[in-house]
Protein backbone atom coordinates (compact mmCIF):
# COMPACT_ATOMS: atom_id res chain seq x y z
CA UNK A 1 0.00 0.00 0.00
CA UNK A 2 3.07 2.57 0.70
CA UNK A 3 3.99 2.32 -3.19
CA UNK A 4 0.46 3.11 -4.04
CA UNK A 5 0.96 6.38 -2.18
CA UNK A 6 4.65 7.14 -3.23
CA UNK A 7 3.45 6.44 -6.82
CA UNK A 8 0.06 8.81 -6.47
CA UNK A 9 2.05 11.64 -3.74
CA UNK A 10 3.38 13.45 -6.53
CA UNK A 11 0.56 13.54 -8.85
CA UNK A 12 -1.80 14.64 -6.02
CA UNK A 13 1.00 17.33 -4.88
CA UNK A 14 0.04 18.77 -8.47
CA UNK A 15 -3.54 18.99 -8.31
CA UNK A 16 -3.54 20.42 -4.57
CA UNK A 17 -1.01 23.44 -6.41
CA UNK A 18 -3.90 23.50 -9.11
CA UNK A 19 -2.10 21.91 -11.75
CA UNK A 20 -3.95 19.51 -13.98
CA UNK A 21 -1.41 17.83 -16.06
CA UNK A 22 -2.51 14.63 -15.26
CA UNK A 23 -3.98 13.18 -18.60
CA UNK A 24 -1.45 10.65 -18.86
CA UNK A 25 -2.49 6.82 -18.04
CA UNK A 26 -0.29 6.51 -15.53
CA UNK A 27 -1.06 9.82 -13.49
CA UNK A 28 -4.95 9.12 -13.14
CA UNK A 29 -4.09 5.36 -12.83
CA UNK A 30 -2.23 6.43 -9.55
CA UNK A 31 -4.11 8.44 -8.36
CA UNK A 32 -7.67 6.01 -8.66
CA UNK A 33 -5.54 3.70 -7.11
CA UNK A 34 -4.72 5.93 -4.24
CA UNK A 35 -8.25 7.01 -3.89
CA UNK A 36 -9.43 3.33 -3.78
CA UNK A 37 -7.16 2.41 -1.52
CA UNK A 38 -8.24 5.11 0.53
CA UNK A 39 -11.92 4.03 0.69
CA UNK A 40 -11.17 0.72 1.24
CA UNK A 41 -9.40 1.21 4.71
CA UNK A 42 -12.05 4.58 5.37
CA UNK A 43 -14.56 2.30 4.95
CA UNK A 44 -13.62 0.33 8.58
CA UNK A 45 -14.49 3.46 10.41
CA UNK A 46 -17.52 1.81 10.75
CA UNK A 47 -18.08 -1.63 10.42
CA UNK A 48 -21.44 -1.75 10.16
CA UNK A 49 -21.18 0.17 6.55
CA UNK A 50 -18.11 -2.47 5.24
CA UNK A 51 -19.16 -3.25 2.11
CA UNK A 52 -16.18 -3.88 -0.46
CA UNK A 53 -15.42 -6.93 -1.84
CA UNK A 54 -12.58 -9.31 -0.79
CA UNK A 55 -12.33 -9.53 -4.68
CA UNK A 56 -11.69 -6.03 -5.26
CA UNK A 57 -9.35 -5.51 -2.32
CA UNK A 58 -7.20 -8.77 -3.93
CA UNK A 59 -7.39 -7.31 -7.36
CA UNK A 60 -5.89 -3.36 -6.22
CA UNK A 61 -3.32 -5.74 -3.86
CA UNK A 62 -2.07 -7.86 -6.72
CA UNK A 63 -2.17 -5.14 -9.66
CA UNK A 64 -1.79 -1.35 -7.57
CA UNK A 65 -4.59 -0.39 -9.76
CA UNK A 66 -8.59 0.58 -9.20
CA UNK A 67 -10.58 -2.88 -9.95
CA UNK A 68 -12.56 -2.35 -13.63
CA UNK A 69 -15.95 -2.05 -11.19
CA UNK A 70 -14.64 1.27 -9.71
CA UNK A 71 -15.01 4.57 -11.03
CA UNK A 72 -12.98 7.47 -9.48
CA UNK A 73 -13.38 11.26 -10.61
CA UNK A 74 -12.46 14.63 -8.67
CA UNK A 75 -13.53 18.22 -8.43
CA UNK A 76 -11.95 21.62 -6.81
CA UNK A 77 -12.76 22.40 -3.59
CA UNK A 78 -12.73 25.44 -1.76
CA UNK A 79 -14.93 25.09 1.62
CA UNK A 80 -14.82 25.20 5.51
CA UNK A 81 -12.95 22.04 5.90
CA UNK A 82 -9.88 20.57 4.26
CA UNK A 83 -10.83 16.22 5.46
CA UNK A 84 -13.84 14.88 5.39
CA UNK A 85 -15.72 11.49 4.03
CA UNK A 86 -18.87 10.05 3.80
CA UNK A 87 -19.45 6.66 2.74
CA UNK A 88 -22.28 5.05 1.72
CA UNK A 89 -23.23 1.58 1.17
CA UNK A 90 -25.83 0.64 -1.29
CA UNK A 91 -28.52 -2.20 -1.97
CA UNK A 92 -29.14 -2.29 -5.99
CA UNK A 93 -33.31 -2.98 -6.28
CA UNK A 94 -34.08 -3.83 -10.13
CA UNK A 95 -37.37 -2.32 -11.29
CA UNK A 96 -37.90 -3.47 -14.98
CA UNK A 97 -34.67 -4.13 -15.76
CA UNK A 98 -33.26 -0.77 -15.00
CA UNK A 99 -31.17 -0.96 -12.00
CA UNK A 100 -31.80 1.78 -9.25
CA UNK A 101 -30.36 2.70 -5.84
CA UNK A 102 -31.30 2.49 -2.17
CA UNK A 103 -29.63 4.02 0.70
CA UNK A 104 -28.47 1.71 3.52
CA UNK A 105 -30.98 1.35 6.97
CA UNK A 106 -29.49 1.23 9.75
CA UNK A 107 -31.93 -0.59 11.22
CA UNK A 108 -31.65 -2.74 8.96
CA UNK A 109 -29.58 -6.33 10.24
CA UNK A 110 -29.41 -8.92 6.88
CA UNK A 111 -28.51 -6.63 4.28
CA UNK A 112 -26.25 -7.47 1.46
CA UNK A 113 -25.03 -4.70 -0.46
CA UNK A 114 -23.97 -4.86 -3.59
CA UNK A 115 -22.55 -1.17 -4.47
CA UNK A 116 -20.96 1.97 -2.74
CA UNK A 117 -19.95 5.48 -3.39
CA UNK A 118 -17.24 7.44 -1.06
CA UNK A 119 -16.83 11.27 -1.47
CA UNK A 120 -13.74 12.98 0.69
CA UNK A 121 -11.73 15.90 0.72
CA UNK A 122 -8.26 16.00 0.87
CA UNK A 123 -7.76 19.79 0.75
CA UNK A 124 -8.36 21.68 -1.97
CA UNK A 125 -9.50 18.42 -3.83
CA UNK A 126 -12.95 16.54 -3.72
CA UNK A 127 -13.25 12.66 -4.18
CA UNK A 128 -15.77 10.60 -5.49
CA UNK A 129 -15.54 7.20 -5.83
CA UNK A 130 -18.25 4.32 -7.27
CA UNK A 131 -17.81 0.61 -7.07
CA UNK A 132 -20.50 -2.07 -8.43
CA UNK A 133 -20.21 -5.56 -7.48
CA UNK A 134 -21.82 -6.64 -10.48
CA UNK A 135 -21.10 -4.37 -14.04
CA UNK A 136 -24.51 -2.45 -13.87
CA UNK A 137 -24.33 -0.30 -17.00
CA UNK A 138 -26.88 2.08 -15.77
CA UNK A 139 -25.42 2.43 -12.69
CA UNK A 140 -21.72 3.44 -14.40
CA UNK A 141 -24.16 6.00 -16.29
CA UNK A 142 -25.17 7.71 -13.50
CA UNK A 143 -22.00 8.32 -12.63
CA UNK A 144 -21.03 9.63 -15.47
CA UNK A 145 -23.73 12.05 -15.13
CA UNK A 146 -23.09 12.67 -11.82
CA UNK A 147 -19.45 13.47 -13.18
CA UNK A 148 -20.84 15.81 -15.76
CA UNK A 149 -23.32 17.31 -14.01
CA UNK A 150 -20.59 18.55 -11.40
CA UNK A 151 -17.63 18.87 -13.61
CA UNK A 152 -15.60 16.15 -12.26
CA UNK A 153 -12.53 14.58 -13.60
CA UNK A 154 -12.76 11.05 -14.28
CA UNK A 155 -9.36 8.87 -13.73
CA UNK A 156 -10.56 5.55 -14.14
CA UNK A 157 -9.72 3.39 -16.94
CA UNK A 158 -13.58 2.90 -17.21
CA UNK A 159 -14.25 6.25 -18.80
CA UNK A 160 -12.26 5.45 -21.68
CA UNK A 161 -11.59 8.89 -22.24
CA UNK A 162 -10.92 11.33 -19.56
CA UNK A 163 -12.75 14.23 -19.12
CA UNK A 164 -11.36 17.65 -19.28
CA UNK A 165 -10.00 20.01 -16.00
CA UNK A 166 -12.94 20.96 -13.51
CA UNK A 167 -13.36 24.54 -13.73
CA UNK A 168 -16.23 24.55 -11.25
CA UNK A 169 -15.29 25.57 -7.59
CA UNK A 170 -17.13 23.03 -5.33
CA UNK A 171 -18.41 24.84 -1.98
CA UNK A 172 -19.72 23.40 1.33
CA UNK A 173 -23.07 23.18 -0.48
CA UNK A 174 -21.59 21.93 -3.24
CA UNK A 175 -19.65 18.96 -1.63
CA UNK A 176 -22.77 18.59 0.38
CA UNK A 177 -24.77 17.84 -3.10
CA UNK A 178 -21.98 15.50 -4.19
CA UNK A 179 -22.35 13.42 -1.71
CA UNK A 180 -26.09 12.68 -1.76
CA UNK A 181 -26.14 12.68 -5.56
CA UNK A 182 -26.21 9.01 -6.11
CA UNK A 183 -29.70 8.79 -4.18
CA UNK A 184 -33.11 9.07 -4.88
CA UNK A 185 -34.35 12.79 -3.84
CA UNK A 186 -36.53 11.28 -1.44
CA UNK A 187 -33.46 9.69 0.56
CA UNK A 188 -31.29 12.15 0.30
CA UNK A 189 -32.29 13.68 3.77
CA UNK A 190 -31.18 10.49 5.44
CA UNK A 191 -27.76 10.98 5.30
CA UNK A 192 -25.53 13.62 7.26
CA UNK A 193 -23.91 16.25 5.20
CA UNK A 194 -20.46 15.90 4.46
CA UNK A 195 -19.40 19.46 5.53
Amino acid sequence: MGKLQERAKPHIIKLLQNDWSISSPESRNSIAAWATMFVMNVEFKDRKTVCISTADRAYLMKNGAAPRNWGVAIGIYNGSTNVGFSHVPLKIIEHEKEGSLECWDKSATDVSFQAQYTVFIVGSLIFLTFSARHNHYQLFNLFHDICHQYDLYICTESSNVPSGIPLTIHNDDGANEISKSFLPPGQRKLLRNLV
